[in-house]
């Protein structure tokens, strides 16, 4: 989003949006506007955890999930909280 504008008049956000390939700028409106930045894009690995460099298995964040993982029959273990968890 390039910006998003309160139009005091007509009661409504005026939203300025920019495709991300072919650069074409558009416009629209909305009587409400969500921000989801994703402020937690960027993962933390709990790399401090005692042990965890001799773990043989495999291991990944929730943020960074294989689409060929197939955890069917396995034993998991979740290490973290909220929407890592």
């Amino acid at each position: 989003m390039l910006s998003a504008e309160w139009d005091n008049v007509n009661q409504l956000y005026v939203l300025v949006t920019e495709e991300v390939l072919s650069g074409k700028r558009m416009t629209s409106v909305a009587h409400v506007v969500i921000s989801a930045i994703g402020i937690l894009e960027v993962p933390k690995i709990p790399y401090e955890i005692p042990g965890v460099g001799k773990f043989q298995g495999i291991a990944f964040h929730s943020a960074q999930w294989p689409e060929s993982i197939n955890l069917q029959n396995k034993r998991v273990a979740v290490i973290g909280n909220a929407s890592s968890g």
